[in-house]
């Protein structure tokens, strides 16, 4: 069995996550965490203890919460099986993100579907590393830097779907003035994504949506003017329903 000595990064220094190949580690060897990093220990879907920039020779005393996984015999050089994640806590600037497909919301006052694009950036930082690994990382199985910042993305195009709708049903924005409200949509959005990813462990120091726009405008806009027309027709078919009614009902009683 082939247990490395010292536990360190491998990865790329763009990686926001890195996960170590392997799982069998020793208690009296050492794990060497670089500057703007963390390293967080895990083992049967549990985040458990946490180490911060130095080098640290794998004690006991550093494993108060593995602690209680082990035997209570515990020897000098016990080996023991766990997940090491190397956590890149510095600030990622900058990164893009937007609707590859469409996602839809309903007009309130037409009463249709209206397919929507989006798109903005946005800057985090990882704050708390272990509710990082427990809360986003073994929750959505997000095991390295490229299915993370997809389920990022994920979470933020949902929460743009509901910031609109909830504008939309609000009556203060009608859709077509939506469109140059990027600013107002992108604090609402922003309020909700602090909210939400702190509980994961992730702070946002940055977020923008640059562009909404409606996906087949001229489309989309002719079918809402068509749905109106059939919604003044039909109020129209009930109103003179409802007068002729009650003109019966005026003639009979006299």
């Amino acid at each position: 069995m082939n247990i490395e000595k010292e536990i360190k990064f491998e990865g790329d220094s763009k990686d926001l996550i890195w996960r170590h190949p392997s799982d069998i580690f020793a208690l009296g060897h050492e794990i060497k965490v670089n500057e703007s990093q963390e390293v967080v220990f895990s083992k049967n879907n549990e985040a458990l203890d946490a180490f911060r920039q130095g080098t640290h020779e794998l004690s006991i005393k550093l494993f108060p919460i593995m602690k209680k996984t082990l035997p209570e015999k515990v020897e000098k050089n016990m080996i023991f099986t766990a997940t090491a994640w190397f956590i890149n806590i510095k600030i990622f600037n900058r990164k893009r993100w937007g609707t590859l497909k469409d996602f839809e919301v309903i007009e309130p006052k037409y009463g249709t579907m209206v397919p929507i694009k989006a798109f903005g950036e946005y800057t985090i930082t990882v704050n708390d590393s272990r509710k990082f690994i427990q809360n986003f990382v073994l929750k959505y199985h997000t095991y390295d830097t490229s299915t993370v910042e997809k389920k990022i993305q994920e979470i933020i195009i949902q929460k743009t779907q509901k910031s609109i709708e909830e504008t939309l049903n609000a009556g203060t924005i009608d859709l077509l003035n939506l469109l140059n409200e990027n600013e107002e949509i992108s604090k609402l959005v922003k309020q909700n994504l602090i909210y939400d990813f702190n509980e994961l462990g992730i702070e946002f120091n940055n977020f923008s949506l640059e562009s909404i726009t409606i996906a087949n405008e001229n489309k989309t806009i002719l079918r809402l003017e068509n749905n109106l027309k059939d919604k003044e027709l039909i109020d129209n078919i009930r109103f003179n329903y409802v007068k002729e009614y009650l003109k019966n009902i005026i003639e009979e009683y006299n």
